[in-house]
Parts: C-alpha cells; structure tokens; sequence
C-alpha cells in the first residue's frame, strides 16, 4: 500500500486513483472491468492480498489456511478440531472470523451479503477457483466473497471460532495498531505514541533488508 499513497490519502478521489495503480501493477492475474472500480488504497491493497492467496492455492493445488496479517488464533486444537469436522462435511470453505459468522453457525448458503471480516478462513482449490473468476472491484473483498460462498461452494460457519483480529473485539479497530489506519500515514494525529502492530513491524523489516 505505502508504494501508491498519493499526496492526499484521506482525498476520497486520490485514494481511488491510486488503488487503480495498485491493482494494475501488483495482480496481473484475471482483471474485472475497471470502470467498475471503486475501492480505496487500502481496500484494493487486502484484495490483491488475498487474489495471491487464492493463486497460490490454485497453482500448488493444495487447500490452505488465510489469515490476514491482524490474526490471533485463539486455540490450535480448535482450530484443528473444527477444520477436520467441517472438511469431513464435504465444505470448500470454513470461516474462522466471529465477524464474518456473527449471525451464522453451522449452515452453508445463507452467509448475509453484507458479512465481514476475512482475519481467518481455510479454502480449497474449488473455491480458490471460484473466488479468481468472480471478485469484485466496486465493493470490499470480504463482501464480495459472499456470493461465491453462499452460490458456488460448500461454505461453514463453526460453531467454535478459533481466529479473531488482534486485540480482540474492543482493540481491533485502534487505529494506532491497526495496519489499514497507519498505512500512507507517519504516525498518529494525537500525542499518543504509536503502538507498533506486531505483524507490520515484522513486515516492514522484511521489506527493508
């Protein structure tokens, strides 16, 4: 995301335009029509994140697990415990976000088209496939996945949720940890000192080395 920031990233407009430049350069897999597209920076930069994610399961043809960089499993066993039930049910996708399932447990095809969250969810080369011919540029990801999930593949909602967003449901959205928030931006507005989000640290020294 930091690669694209124009001059003004809370410019609604700026913000778009470069999420257009993001998109072109960084996926170069199948493109929806763009005139369509009305992502910001950071919305476009989770898409293409997860479009990678989906191609990787695809080309290794192997399922995998995707947790986006703010996820704290709560309970390996869990997780393992849930993934085996729900894959023995036939499922291509079981969610592991309490917000993505928050109304939802245990059914397939009534996942509400406005349900969000994408922090964690196991998928195989089936729905991999599908999500790569049918995302969307005109709404955020973790929207637009819900029409595949509910008409195109078996997908759950567990019981017990194994994966929530870093600091849980009341710190999730601080905007001194959270990597969407910091990005194009030096620090926080107010005097509070920036609280480094541990994931983006360690992504950010990769980058640098």
């Amino acid at each position: 995301m930091d690669k694209y920031c124009p001059q003004n990233i809370e410019d609604h407009v700026q913000s778009v335009e470069a999420a257009k430049k993001l998109f072109a350069v960084e996926w170069q897999g199948k493109k929806p029509n763009m005139g369509e597209f009305e992502l910001e920076l950071y919305q476009a930069a989770i898409l293409v994140g997860h479009l990678r994610a989906w191609q990787k399961v695809v080309d290794t043809g192997t399922p995998a697990i995707i947790m986006e960089d703010d996820a704290d499993i709560l309970s390996d066993k869990m997780l393992r415990d849930e993934l085996q039930e729900y894959r023995s049910k036939g499922a291509n996708v079981v969610l592991l976000d309490p917000r993505h399932c928050r109304t939802i447990h245990g059914v397939s095809g009534h996942i509400p088209s406005y349900a969000s969250g994408l922090t964690g969810y196991w998928i195989d080369v089936k729905a991999a496939k599908a999500l790569l011919d049918n995302y969307d540029v005109h709404i955020p990801v973790d929207w637009s996945v819900n029409e595949v999930f509910n008409n195109d593949v078996s997908a759950w909602c567990p019981s017990n949720l194994p994966i929530i967003e870093y600091r849980g449901k009341y710190g999730m959205r601080d905007p001194r940890v959270s990597s969407a928030a910091n990005g194009c931006k030096p620090g926080h507005p107010d005097s509070m000192a920036q609280l480094p989000h541990p994931v983006a640290s360690i992504l950010r020294q990769l980058a640098a080395a």
